[in-house]
């Protein structure tokens, strides 16, 4: 698992039981506080945000801890 991999499993664990993650097309991934929190139109509620390169993003899904994909 690459450091990025890594670190973003961390954040989600450290923004606890309702935190979001949303892998959006050319691999970017989002946190967001919740499900209810997330709003395209409204990317100031962000906890974090990475762009992915093809292998993070394999992994990232490998890990089971993607909430949504689009």
């Amino acid at each position: 698992m690459t450091g990025t991999v890594k670190d973003i499993v961390e954040a989600k664990r450290q923004a606890g039981e309702d935190a979001f993650l949303w892998l959006r097309p050319l691999w970017e991934c989002s946190l967001w506080p919740s499900e209810d929190s997330c709003d395209v139109g409204d990317e100031r509620k962000i906890l974090n945000r990475w762009d992915l390169d093809a292998i993070e993003y394999e992994q990232l899904i490998e890990t089971g801890l993607v909430d949504r994909e689009d």
